[in-house]
């Protein structure tokens, strides 16, 4: 049973460590479109800002995003 549990548990902990990378990629390739003028790039990090995810959750910032993405 112990080594069934930890099986389990080194599987939850790889798949988050995997998600956390992939979600720093994404926002990072995000914010080199965003920056570029990309609305849909802009609006998709603003929601990034906005619910804290793989960037820390900073309401204002998300806002910047999404007004520069309406302009």
């Amino acid at each position: 049973m112990k080594k069934k549990f930890l099986i389990f548990a080194i599987i939850v902990i790889v798949s988050l460590v995997c998600e956390a990378a992939f979600a720093a990629v994404n926002v990072s390739k995000l914010r080199k479109l965003a920056v570029k003028g990309d609305a849909k790039a802009q609006y998709e990090l603003g929601s990034c800002y906005l619910n804290g995810e793989g960037v820390n959750q900073s309401y204002q910032i998300a806002f910047d995003w999404y007004r520069k993405a309406a302009e």
